[in-house]
């Protein structure tokens, strides 16, 4: 709340506006992102360590174990579905354009599989059930961006 009051007087009226929507669409995408790990992600993930057991070594799984495992895709997946909001923001803000993000794109995918690696518990499977959702997210923020540049456009010749 502090940050908010130190921020707020700095700010025009639509980037107030721009920011508080932010800010409430960020707690929904993380929520998003959860869920989506909770409901699809997870079962995978737990199916795949169960079946990949040997004759000899029976899969154990200890409480802690499991709940760090799930708290971190949980944190992992909320983080990974902001990133429509965070190129939204940037492009409100003229910081980055739809041209920009498709020029990088190859770059972005190499990162994007590289910050999986990071988040996920280190396994393959984890890794690149996040970074399939990282990759379609970023395409759609960029499809998202090539829509808010074109109104933009459409404001600034009217």
């Amino acid at each position: 709340m502090q940050i908010w009051l130190f921020v707020k007087p700095g700010l025009k009226k639509n980037e107030r506006k721009y920011l508080l929507l932010a800010l409430y669409l960020g707690i929904v995408f993380f929520l998003v992102g959860s869920v989506f790990a909770y409901f699809t992600i997870i079962p995978i993930t737990i199916e795949f360590f169960t079946q990949v057991s040997v004759e000899q070594i029976a899969p154990l799984f200890s409480f802690d174990s499991y709940l760090s495992f799930i708290s971190s895709l949980l944190f992992s997946f909320g983080l990974v579905f902001e990133l429509p909001l965070l190129i939204i923001l940037l492009t409100q803000l003229n910081l980055i354009t739809a041209n920009t993000l498709k020029k990088y794109r190859k770059i972005v995918i190499l990162i994007i599989f590289i910050i999986a690696a990071i988040l996920t518990p280190p396994d393959v499977v984890s890794q690149v059930l996040l970074a399939l959702p990282m990759v379609f997210l970023y395409e759609l923020s960029i499809w998202i961006s090539a829509w808010i540049g074109r109104r933009k456009k459409q404001r600034n010749n009217s």
